[in-house]
């Protein structure tokens, strides 16, 4: 046998060979054997999918008729043409000395013609890829490399051997054994040729092949791993056989190298999975830590409550081999359907439910998990559709399904967890006991898994107030039922403090929680609660129903209850008009120092504190009688509540202080306006003010009232219009109050305010500031209106510009028919100081001349406002008169008068601590 140097002139291409697909990194090639843990849903994979018997074979043989030929070229020798030919083969053995003993890596090989310095060429193509396409691939599944999905076996040509008459070989260690070698292939070339019949000679058997009766015209192809069998060929007796070697290479350090003492058992990769699994040393987890693996067969529905006994075949070997080391590692194995609809939607449609849940090790014990739906990447191996073998469901939309059997795998530990997290919390709930006896370690693992859910859903929500009353309110009732049966007051506090829902329930909730547990073990949960209700009426409430509980002699208790009201009714800043009959109610038992002190100060800082403020006022008022009397107050009542009304004020106090505020955060408004500030009272408030202090005969806060009105409008109304429009329906309503109450304008605190106010209208209608014209009008004397009225005359409405105008003449060069329409108006009126006569122009055109004169007209402008005065003057008086104004003026109604007639201005009136009227500026 010759052995020459080999060089495939195509070169190395290690992308094309057979197995590079399974070489690129992804989620179903990463090692399965490795020590340390790469991809969890892979390794679990390999595990699960492999055999649990030998199915492999050690060796190989197959006679391939449609082989195609190498396209050998030696150097020195040339092409060779297959079937080989005698005359190539002995110009082939001329070219190479016969060495009988020639030593190859110290080896003794009998019969061999060697020659090692001619180059040997393949240089067909197609030689390669057939080689490594459908060799590689038969060679792989027989001896069982499938197996080793990760091996990524690698073929490569070693050596070209010629053996000629006489000769023979006995190949069991030729091949030297580089890194990696695991298996040896042998390729045969057509040639003919007697004698050399092949035995490949196994550790359980011998198989023996003669191919001399198809060598002519077929290549031969065998293959074993090596070291694990010997390669015999027998002496040839004519002709020559030409031999091609190969190695397989295993190429994944990461992985086993393949071969019959290595098949690693499914069961003990199985335990190193679990090992790494258990230990966290995979770098990518499942989604959930939860498989399920589909088994060979499906079994019915009712059968699965017999566990493993139902098992047949494979299955069954299967569980017997895993089951006791999941058993082992802490780990739970179950018996479940799976039911995988919608294959007719697309995947993103799919859906998988796992139902039925037993298991296997432990039938009698129940499981939390019951039914669940599952992504599909848990799924192990993956290979579910509609035809995979289970039972198919159809549908009435017509898209179908199936149901399988499978085996869900998950530690024990994450029981509780995965329950909560795939079908819910409240569901997961309904399987805990809750019988008084001492829960399980299961049962409180769940509670536990249950009441983390709870805190993270409220973490999400804690910006959503309306979300937080909704976080899984029937989870925490029967958590908090699970807590009762359990005696377990640490957990009742840890669910109640994270619980959401009505206040309704959680006042339930706590009224069951205060027949099983002593108050004083529920005083955190108390105060959480009332921290989290906002309404103070709310919070009472709670307080209210927690107090029956706590024994009368318990000073801690008292102190306990007193110390959380104080923090209600301090930390009360904003209460509404529904919280006021708890705020009396309390006050009834505390007096209302604590509605002087906190309440009324705190709300008026507040927006729209007025309508809180008038009635809490008006409740004050109307429930005087059932505040602490003085008797009380001194300290003389048994009801240990009472001691805080032993200083407290009265509720006239109280209620004077009450509307004081309110006339200090309700009394003006202003508008702004693209011209100056537009003053506006609150009417209505300021009517409801008055109202209410004749009725708690209280005049101090109407006295307020009034000075600050008169206060703020001196600064914020500049001309007559403005007073006209404020104070005209004040005055009006104000005295009408009075009336109804039986009063008077000349009776304090109002005649003082009707003073200003007379002050303030001389100074704005009468000052001798107003002669001074302004444009379009005198401001000395109300609007004269002399035109028709009509929108379209503009003759009228220049002549009335005119006459309120400051300029003596106007001429209007009109029409007869025009002129005589002025000439009308202006008789009509008979105004003193205006005349008009009518001239001709040398251009026959005739003019309408209007004269003004200022002394006389002006006279009678004063006159019209005189009478104005007049009757407003005798609009405040109740009277109908001026009596009541010359009570309200006193000493300067003389000034008054004067004033009226023009004999000299009427200047300001100083009213209280501050002049009212100003001066300057008027």
């Amino acid at each position: 046998m010759a052995t020459l140097a080999v060089k495939e002139i195509w070169g190395d291409d290690d992308d094309d060979e057979f197995f590079d697909a399974k070489s690129i990194p992804d989620s179903d090639t990463d090692s399965s054997f490795s020590t340390v843990g790469e991809c969890l849903k892979n390794d679990l994979k390999d595990a699960l999918s492999g055999s649990f018997r030998f199915t492999g074979s050690t060796s190989y043989y197959s006679p391939e008729e449609y082989a195609p030929s190498p396209g050998l070229n030696i150097t020195g020798v040339g092409p060779l043409r297959l079937p080989l030919s005698q005359d190539d083969a002995r110009l082939l053995s001329l070219k190479m000395p016969i060495s009988f003993a020639e030593r190859i890596e110290g080896k003794i090989l009998s019969g061999a013609l060697n020659k090692k310095q001619p180059q040997v060429y393949l240089e067909n193509p197609a030689w390669k890829r057939y080689m490594e396409d459908r060799v590689l691939k038969n060679v792989c599944e027989e001896l069982g490399i499938a197996q080793f999905t990760h091996s990524k076996p690698r073929i490569e040509f070693c050596k070209l051997d010629l053996l000629g008459p006489g000769s023979s070989s006995l190949i069991s260690e030729e091949i030297a054994e580089a890194d990696g070698v695991f298996a040896t292939v042998v390729v045969i070339l057509p040639s003919v040729f007697e004698g050399g019949h092949i035995q490949i000679i196994g550790a359980v058997e011998t198989k023996p092949f003669n191919i001399s009766h198809v060598s002519r015209f077929s290549t031969t192809i065998l293959a074993w791993y090596t070291g694990e069998v010997a390669f015999n060929i027998a002496p040839i007796i004519s002709g020559y056989q030409l031999i091609l070697s190969y190695q397989l290479i295993h190429t994944n350090p990461h992985s086993l190298k393949p071969g019959p003492r290595n098949k690693l058992d499914p069961s003990t990769a199985f335990r190193r999975v679990l090992c790494q699994w258990k230990d966290g040393k995979y770098e990518r987890m499942l989604p959930i830590p939860l498989a399920v693996h589909p088994l060979s067969k499906t079994y019915t529905q009712h059968n699965l409550g017999q566990g493993a006994r139902i098992l047949v075949g494979l299955d069954l070997q299967k569980v017997n081999d895993l089951l006791p080391i999941a058993q082992e590692l802490g780990f739970s194995i179950c018996l479940a359907h799976l039911e995988c609809s919608g294959f007719g939607l697309g995947i993103e449609h799919r859906r998988h439910t796992a139902f039925g849940l037993m298991s296997l090790n432990n039938s009698q014990r129940p499981l939390y998990l019951g039914e669940f739906d599952i992504s599909d990447d848990v799924i192990i191996p993956n290979h579910l559709s509609k035809d995979s073998g289970g039972h198919v469901v159809c549908s009435g939309n017509g898209f179908s399904g199936s149901i399988q059997t499978v085996l869900v795998i998950y530690r024990e530990q994450d029981e509780s967890t995965l329950a909560i997290s795939l079908q819910g919390p409240e569901q997961t709930l309904r399987k805990v006991q809750r019988a008084p006896e001492a829960p399980t370690a299961a049962d409180r693992e769940v509670a536990n898994a249950a009441l983390a859910a709870m805190k993270v859903a409220k973490l999400a929500a804690v910006h959503d107030e309306h979300s937080l009353n909704r976080i899984f309110p029937s989870v925490g009732e029967d958590l908090l039922d699970c807590a009762l049966e359990w005696k377990d007051a640490d957990l009742w506090h840890e669910v109640f403090i994270n619980s959401g829902g009505s206040l309704k329930a959680l006042i339930s909730a706590l009224r069951k929680a205060l027949v099983v547990f002593h108050a004083g073990v529920l005083q955190d949960s108390i105060e959480n609660l009332i921290r989290r209700v906002l309404p103070l009426r709310r919070r009472v409430k709670i307080l209210r129903l927690v107090r029956p509980f706590i024994p009368d002699d318990s000073d801690v208790g008292s102190k306990w209850v007193d110390g959380i009201m104080g923090f209600i009714l301090a930390s009360c800043d904003e209460a509404e008009v529904k919280d006021i009959p708890a705020l009396l109610g309390v006050a009834v038992e505390r007096g209302l120092g604590f509605v002087e002190r906190s309440i009324i100060p705190n709300v008026s800082k507040r927006p729209n504190a007025y309508i809180f403020l008038i009635a809490l006022a008006k409740g004050l008022y109307e429930n005087r009688d059932l505040f602490p009397s003085d008797l009380s107050r001194q300290g003389t009542s048994s009801n240990p509540s009472f001691k805080h009304a032993a200083l407290a004020p009265s509720p006239g106090e109280v209620t004077n202080r009450c509307l004081m505020a309110a006339v200090s955060v309700s009394t003006l408004e202003f508008q702004a306006t693209k011209g100056p500030s537009a003053l506006t009272l609150n009417l209505d408030r300021i009517f409801e003010i008055i109202e209410l202090c004749f009725a708690v005969d209280d005049s101090d806060p109407c006295k307020s009232l009034l000075e600050n009105i008169t206060h703020i409008t001196v600064d914020g109304i500049k001309n007559a219009e403005d007073f006209d429009r404020v104070y005209t329906p004040l005055v009006a309503q104000v005295k009408e109050i009075l009336l109804k109450n039986r009063s008077s304008v000349t009776l304090e605190p109002f005649k003082p305010f009707f003073k200003a106010v007379i002050s303030f209208y001389l100074v704005l209608h009468l000052s001798p500031a107003s002669n001074e014209p302004a444009a379009g009008n005198s401001g000395l004397r109300a609007w004269v209106k002399i035109g028709c009225g009509s929108g379209n005359c503009h003759d009228c409405q220049i002549l009335e510009g005119f006459v309120n105008g400051p300029y003596p003449t106007q001429p209007f060069e009109l029409n007869e028919a025009r002129r005589r329409h002025l000439e009308q108006r202006l008789d009509l009126q008979g105004l003193k100081g205006i005349t008009h006569r009518t001239t001709q122009a040398a251009n026959r055109r005739y003019t309408l001349h209007v004269t003004k004169h200022l002394e006389a007209f002006e006279e009678y402008g004063w006159e019209e406002k005189r009478k104005a005065a007049y009757e407003f003057m005798k609009s405040i008086g109740c009277d109908g008169e001026l009596n009541d104004v010359r009570v309200i003026m006193g000493v300067r109604w003389k000034e008054v008068v004067a004033a009226c007639e023009r004999r000299v201005p009427f200047h300001w009136v100083p009213v209280g601590p501050r002049e009212m009227i100003k001066e300057e500026g008027l």
